[in-house]
Formats: C-alpha cells, structure tokens, sequence
C-alpha cells in the first residue's frame, strides 16, 4: 500500500485557498499516482491535531476536491455558504470520522511531500513511521535554500528549518529531489552533518500548467480577490480585444526578495524611460511574500509607472491560464531556485520566458528559454528588448516551443512510481532496498 502525506493539501482545501507550489505538487502527484495505481493501492495520509497522529483515508476522497473555475461573485458565495454544511468538506478534516488510525507495515511505502520545518508534532510523526521492521519511507526535496542561502529568510528561520530539515532528512530512507541542483546541495548539507550514506534522487517536475480544484472559496477571499479579478478581465479584454491591443509582460510568483522583483522594477523604470509608451505593461501574479516590503515601498515611489505596472492577487486558475496565454512573454529572474514552476507552466502554454540562470532553472528551461545573469542589470535590460522588440527572435522561440517535449504531472508521478518500485497494478517491484539505520 502506498501512503501519501496531504495535511496541508487538506488544509487549503478546507479553507478555500488557492494552492501553492507545494500544495499544488502533492495534489498532482496523488492524482497521479491513484491513476496510474489504483485507489484500491493508495490511502491518504494527514496528521490529527485532535489525537496527536497520523490518520487515513481512502484515495477516493480526493474527489472531494470538486473544480469549481472562476465562478462569479455571487456564485461564488453561495458555493461557500452551502460548503460549510456539506459533509464532503468536513470529510477533508483529519480529526472527522470519515479517517482511521494509520496502520503502515514492513511491505508499505510512505510518499511525504509536504514540507513540516515549523510543525513539531508531524516532524515527530514522520520520525515515527521510521522504525525497525516498518515502511520505507521517502521524502521529497523541494529545496534547502533557508540552509545554503539564509540571506533570503534571516537567520532565525534557517535555524529552524535547518533544525527540522535533519530530522526529516534522517527519519527518511530515500530522499527524492526536484532537481540535479536540489540534489546537489542537499549532498552538500548531509554531508557536512554526517549523513554520507543517504540516498538521493532526482525526479525533475512537470511543466504541465494544470488547474487546480477549489473545495469552497472562503467569503474573505472571494471579496478580497474580486478587485484583482476584475484587473485581470480587463487585461484580458485589452490585450486579446479587437483593434490596438495593449501587450503586457508577465511575472508569476511570490513578491519577495529571493525572486528578484525589487532588481526587476528598477530595470523596467529605466526602460520605461527609455521607451515609454512602446514598453508593454508588466503584470504580476503572486502573493506578498515577508520580505516583500522593499518592493511596495518601491512601487508606491514610482506610482506604479503610471498604472504600467499591475499586480494581482487571489485570481483564478482559469484566469492565470488566459494571462499566460495573453502575455508577450513571461520573465522569471529569482536569484535562487529549487526548481521554478511558473517557467514550465508558460513554456507549457506556448509562451516564451526570459529567465535567471541561477541554481536550478536552467534545468527547467533547458534551451527553451532567454537567460540572463540575475545580478546584471545592463544585461536584464537588453534581454528584455530583444523579447519585446526582435520580432524575428519572439517568433522564433514560439516556434521551437510547439514543438518541445515538455513534462506532464502523469509522467511526474511515473517517474515516483518507478523509485519507490510500485507498478501500474500497485504490486511492488523487485529494487534495492534501503538499509535500515
């Protein structure tokens, strides 16, 4: 049997959020893997905080999860009124009876994607499963950026997380990484804290933009993202509308420090200057991330060039799709990655991307994709006027992208399946296992 960690997962659902990279990881990959195996061979796995314990579920549940794409305001609400009585959505609840006590034995495997630096009791729980004569346990990689580059989150919190990270590190029998980068550094990590012999494998991510289901919106967020929605119809319509349309640039990802944005708007002003009314807008998607202040503070500065410069919070997946599609191009230049989804997703719907050659987004991109030094400001700035202003190269690389072979979720969770030695009938394969600590 194989368990799938989703606490968090459950966690969004149950309060109408829109899912992270994380999230959205852990909801694909159990999709896939219930596809490919069977929900007769999965359960579901999630942490009580009621019984201090893991529980289970059967994979069905997950179908709980009904897609619910942009619906209008009104709908909307009624949708979260009517959830809060529905028992499908107390059934995403660990602590409900619709989960028992998890039972794992020798012959199971655990799949833990979800990432715990901040919660005691599941790292606790997770150390639990890894005992003498138990399952096998692997857990997933995002990145170990808080360790290797504190800089971006304070010492404080790469204290913890690097605390929490061993303990999930050493609880678990075989590692998976998203990324040879990934991989590399947390060799690195180990190996400096003692743990030489610990398996490590490299699983890349998909670059498949798939929309992710919403269980119930939550009345807060449907008022606090009808502004933004309503920004990006009219983006929409400007930008597909017949006569003149008003092109826009893209950038999807969280307003922090670490994705380089402050560098970014510094380089577009200058442009902006430069060009002026020729200069598409630039529209951003995303969250304010903790270390996103110097960014409002800047933008306020700067006015928002005018109203060229957009951002948008709390839109649909539907949405985000037609502003990938509707963009010139996507620019995605963080200084430091464990992988960088948004550069797939706009490769996926066939859009081209300027993006930073640092840690592992060259591994996305491949040579599907502009890139630039992060730290260069001349060089940002002329890589951009190529995308906006070379024709001939901006149809160029549309052209190689319908064309590309890029990753789906289903062969992310084949390339899961395949490590932890489960075959499409759920069976387990013949393959090395790991040797108990």
């Amino acid at each position: 049997m194989l368990f799938i960690e989703v606490t968090h997962l459950l966690g969004y659902a149950r309060s109408g959020k829109t899912l992270s990279g994380i999230q959205r990881l852990t909801f694909n990959a159990a999709i896939g893997l219930v596809k490919l195996l069977g929900e007769e061979n999965v359960e579901l796995l999630a942490y009580s905080s009621w019984f201090k314990t893991y529980r289970t579920a059967p994979a069905s549940l997950l179908k709980v999860f009904a897609a619910n794409e942009n619906p209008g305001l009104l709908q909307a609400a009624i949708n979260s009124v009517a959830a809060l009585a529905r028992p499908s959505v107390r059934q995403l609840d660990p602590n409900s009876r619709a989960w028992d006590l998890a039972i794992v034995g020798k012959f199971d495997k655990v799949l833990l994607t979800e990432s715990w630096w901040w919660r005691d009791g599941i790292i606790e729980a997770n150390e639990g499963l890894s005992y003498p004569g138990g399952p096998t346990v692997y857990r997933f990689v995002h990145d170990v950026i808080p360790i290797t580059a504190p800089r971006f989150v304070g010492r404080k919190f790469s204290k913890k997380f690097a605390e929490s990270f061993m303990r999930e590190a050493s609880s678990a029998h075989v590692l998976i990484a998203n990324s040879n980068a990934t991989q590399s550094e947390t060799r690195l990590v180990l190996d400096k804290n003692g743990m030489k012999q610990k398996d490590i494998v490299v699983i890349p991510l998909a670059h498949e933009f798939k929309s992710q289901p919403i269980v119930r919106p939550s009345a807060m967020r449907i008022v606090a993202g009808l502004p933004s929605r309503m920004k990006a119809d009219q983006l929409l319509m400007k930008a597909t509308g017949v006569g003149s349309p008003e092109p826009f640039v893209l950038v999807v990802g969280t307003l922090e420090r670490r994705k380089n944005m402050l560098r970014l708007l510094k380089v577009w002003r200058g442009l902006a200057a430069k060009h002026g009314a020729a200069l598409p807008k630039l529209v951003f998607v995303g969250q304010w991330g903790v270390t996103g202040g110097q960014i409002w503070r800047y933008l306020r500065k700067i006015k928002y060039l005018g109203g060229r410069i957009k951002i948008l919070h709390f839109i649909s997946d539907e949405q985000l799709r037609k502003l990938y599609q509707a963009s010139q191009f996507t620019m995605y230049l963080s200084s430091y990655e464990g992988w960088g989804l948004p550069i797939g997703e706009s490769l996926w719907l066939g859009k081209p991307v300027l993006a930073s050659d640092a840690s592992s987004i060259p591994e996305v991109g491949g040579k599907l994709v502009d890139y630039v030094d992060p730290d260069h400001n001349a060089n940002i700035a002329k890589a951009i006027e190529k995308l906006v202003f070379d024709r001939a190269h901006h149809e160029q690389r549309k052209t190689k992208l319908s064309s590309a072979k890029l990753r789906s979720w289903d062969d992310f969770a084949s390339g899961l399946a395949k490590v932890m030695g489960l075959a499409p009938n759920g069976k387990t394969l013949p393959h090395k296992v790991p040797k108990e600590r």
